[in-house]
């Protein structure tokens, strides 16, 4: 029997097969970007290290590699109202993402106080959906903050830690705190850390004294917050005939209302500033001072550690990981503030220990507290997670997801970004249009299927509310920039189904509307269904059958991780995806092996799998539907080699302008998998404008070979009820 092996370039992790001569297969089941939904602070309304931090993140280079969504959950400049508002927006918004996200991960950044109550809601939220989740914990003082709280307050802060796949805590001491609640093994200790590129630029500290010869002190952070202003005020007031003088600046909200009596010539108040301007204030100061009472890993510690200046601060958290007592500056009791003068006074009046702490803090930060390092570690975290599939839904998962689909829908798609605004381009995608729905859910992949019925209420609500282009249409829109006053809408159609031709064609021509769809060429005319069809049907007949698709395999030299099959959809649809994520040769195998096992007891293909012929195809475009490359044989493009990709792509375009005798400008990545390099081979092969499965609605600018789509099937857009709801179908159109 020969051996079957393959080579399968940058793909890592993910499902792993092997030949029968021990050959592994590495085949990530999502090629493409995995998608994360964050959640965390407001990160222009509220201030801190936290907020700062997430931006950074949001920034950096993850979204290379990450497809992120981020949905804010608090706000401090809001009142109680807008609070309370933003809140249930954010939960809103997040039940809606876990419901129509078929994949992705949860990545929910906890603080402290009443954020401790707030994100464990989204963790457990995030698990109800059967999400991964990691949660990144910020707080710093769960230990004096937990045992305070209700009994049940603490048992559901307990159980949202328990619930989490993965906890990123930002040092040893507040790891040290979540074991006792949670698994050590679940831990992982990520320090915070900054983009210190900008810190590397700043001189070296001289020994002079800064200014008109005021020794200059910072303190940065919001008081109100524990941060340990007032300790800071009464060391003041001891220091006040200091010689040199001292002058204080505070960045951060709240020191104006600082009782500054009799020292208000040595503080300065600047409120919050931004970290651009910030860099300034670092780089005149010669001490920072934070006297804190609670923290996890301060930002503003780390800044001032690479500016080059010797701080004074408490050993609470995780300072006391980053920061040597007599080293890199001073570690004062907590709430001690004659100890905090005394270190304020020794360090400016000696500017060689001043200079010595400040030169050894700064190599300390620049060296240990790099932002690329952090994020190569959270990459590390992240990536495993993300990669790992969902797991299907149960009956009892599908009604709730029912129900908080139809309570989503009572709210107004005017509040958040449910609504596609003027200016944005929805595309919508679809695969099978049906006259039974019934029969078609029971004999194919849900998901594919939606019933005549339901499609021409779809089309008739977007006709109300947009203007419906063809995707050559929206290209330019999104290309130019160019403002419409109505936000627009594209159709268009994967697969090239036989029943487009039957059932969606004549709606489309009755209500005037341009669609576009994607073909596999290699596939059109043939009486052979598609592969993930054909694998569908016989693993539901081998479980009918009893026939064992183990040994089927295996007698073939393919092994799979795929052991039993029940007649449940959830694991028929599991295993269905398992062989449709192999590369093409060894899935024509697999499909081949199943054949033969199935032998007389297997029956015909559905009709209803049938494809369109070149004949069907030709008279729609002369009709004004558009058609576009889907590969030649519908392959994962990813699983495949660099040359197979390229004939894959560059074959099926060949092919269409072929048989249309006009260019095709248009592509979808089958299963929505790519990465940059077929990306670039879609480009190079002269295609404009590629579309993929990630869920999200696309504005000018965005890039034209990578837009996103909203995937729509019959389950989309039923209620709670079951059966369909104008509601919700708004709601999934954007309506």
């Amino acid at each position: 029997m020969a051996e079957y092996r393959y080579q399968i370039n940058s793909i890592e992790g993910g499902n792993v097969l092997s030949d029968t001569g021990g050959q592994q297969i590495s085949a990530r089941k999502h090629a493409a970007k995995p998608s994360i939904l964050m959640v965390g602070m407001h990160l222009t309304k509220t201030r801190g290290g936290i907020s700062t931090l997430t931006a950074d993140i949001l920034n950096s280079d993850l979204k290379n590699d990450f497809d992120i969504t981020y949905i804010a959950s608090q706000a401090e400049d809001y009142g109680l109202i807008g609070k309370f508002l933003l809140a249930v927006k954010a939960y809103m918004q997040f039940a809606v993402r876990c419901i129509f996200d078929r994949r992705g991960l949860v990545y929910v950044h906890m603080g402290s106080n009443a954020s401790l109550y707030r994100e464990s809601a989204f963790v457990l939220l995030g698990k109800l959906f059967r999400k991964r989740v990691i949660l990144h914990f910020h707080a710093g003082d769960v230990d004096e903050y937990l045992p305070h709280q209700p009994k049940f307050g603490r048992r559901i802060i307990k159980l949202a830690l328990a619930s989490c796949d993965r906890i990123i805590a930002v040092s040893a001491r507040s790891a040290s705190q979540i074991s006792e609640m949670v698994s050590p093994e679940k831990i992982a200790v990520i320090p915070n850390a900054i983009d210190i590129s900008a810190f590397e630029k700043m001189p070296e500290r001289s020994e002079k004294v800064n200014g008109n010869g005021a020794m200059r002190l910072l303190f940065v952070g919001a008081t109100g917050k524990l941060k340990g202003e007032l300790d800071l005020i009464k060391a003041l007031r001891i220091l006040k005939h200091h010689d040199p003088p001292l002058k204080v600046s505070f960045l951060g909200y709240g020191a104006e209302d600082l009782d500054q009596t009799g020292i208000g010539h040595m503080i300065e108040h600047l409120g919050a500033v931004p970290l651009k301007e910030r860099l300034a204030f670092y780089e005149r100061a010669d001490i920072f001072v934070l006297p804190t009472y609670a923290e996890a890993m301060p930002i503003s510690v780390i800044e001032a550690m690479a500016a080059g200046l010797p701080v004074i601060t408490t050993p609470v958290g995780g300072i006391p990981e980053i920061l040597d007592d007599g080293r890199e500056g001073y570690l004062c009791p907590v709430g001690d503030h004659e100890v905090l003068a005394e270190n304020i006074a020794h360090l400016a009046g000696n500017v060689e220990a001043r200079i010595s702490m400040g030169r050894a803090a700064r190599k300390r930060a620049l060296s240990e507290m790099d932002f690329g390092k952090y994020i190569d570690a959270l990459r590390k975290e992240l990536a495993p997670t993300a990669q790992i599939e969902t797991k299907p839904m149960t009956t009892t998962s599908l009604f709730i997801k029912r129900s908080i689909k139809s309570a989503a829908s009572i709210v107004p798609a005017r509040i958040g970004s449910l609504r596609v605004g003027p200016g944005a381009i929805n595309i919508i995608a679809y695969h099978r249009v049906v006259a039974d729905i019934t029969k078609a859910e029971r004999e194919s992949i849900y998901g594919t299927v939606i019933s005549a019925a339901t499609f021409r209420r779809h089309c008739e609500a977007l006709k109300r509310a947009f203007d419906v282009v063809s995707l050559e249409t929206a290209m330019h829109f999104l290309d130019e920039r160019r403002k419409v006053a109505r936000p627009l809408a594209v159709l268009t159609f994967d697969d090239g189904y036989l029943d487009f031709y039957e059932q969606a064609f004549p709606i489309l021509n009755e209500l005037g509307l341009p669609a576009t769809m994607f073909l596999p060429t290699a596939c059109i005319g043939d009486t052979k269904p598609l592969a993930h069809d054909r694998i569908f049907w016989l693993l539901k007949q081998a479980g009918e059958n009893s026939v064992s698709v183990t040994d089927a395999l295996r007698k073939a030299g393919i092994s799979t991780d795929i052991r039993s099959l029940s007649n449940s959809r959830g694991n028929l649809l599991k295993q269905t995806d398992k062989l449709v994520y192999l590369p093409h040769e060894l899935r024509e195998k697999a499909i081949a092996a199943l054949e033969a096992a199935l032998g007389d007891d297997r029956k015909d293909y559905p009709a209803e799998y049938r494809l369109l012929d070149w004949d069907m195809v030709r008279e729609m475009s002369n009709k004004g539907i558009n058609f576009g490359g889907h590969t030649s044989n519908h392959v994962v493009l990813p699983l495949e080699s660099g040359e197979g990709i390229k004939n894959e792509i560059e074959t099926s375009k060949a092919l269409l302008e072929e048989h249309l005798g006009k260019k095709a400008i248009s592509f979808a990545y089958p299963n929505g998998e790519y990465n940059s390099a077929i990306r670039e081979i879609t480009a190079n092969a002269g295609y404009a404008v590629a579309v993929t499965t990630e869920t999200r609605v696309n504005r000018p600018g965005a890039d034209l070979l990578a837009l996103g789509r909203t995937s729509l099937c019959e389950e989309s857009t039923r209620g709670i009820k079951g059966v369909y709801s104008p509601r919700v179908a708004n709601l999934r159109l954007g309506v």
